[in-house]
């Protein structure tokens, strides 16, 4: 074999190993573990809408309410009375 053949053939090995390891998501895994979650930072609230200035009403004082009645407490209902048993006819 001659000389630049044995040349021609390690540079094309070369190169197909070269592309082999170079393509996305080919290479060579160099952790077992998962990626770590990424942290975001919270969003920021919207701008509150500027409120349109209004003059201050001048603000009455309360009426005082009057107090309401007492009301007084339910009475208790009575028992019934219970019927008071009959005596039986006696025979005469």
């Amino acid at each position: 074999m001659n000389r630049n053949v044995v040349i021609g053939i390690i540079v094309v090995a070369l190169i197909i190993l070269a592309v082999i390891y170079l393509m996305p998501g080919t290479g060579p895994q160099t952790t077992e573990t998962t990626p770590a979650p990424k942290t975001t930072e919270p969003a920021t609230p919207p701008a509150a809408p500027a409120q349109p200035t209004t003059p201050a009403q001048p603000t009455t004082p309360a009426q005082p309410t009057t107090p309401a009645q007492p009301t007084t407490p339910a009475q208790p209902e009575t028992p019934a009375q219970p019927a008071t048993p009959q005596q039986p006819a006696t025979p005469q």
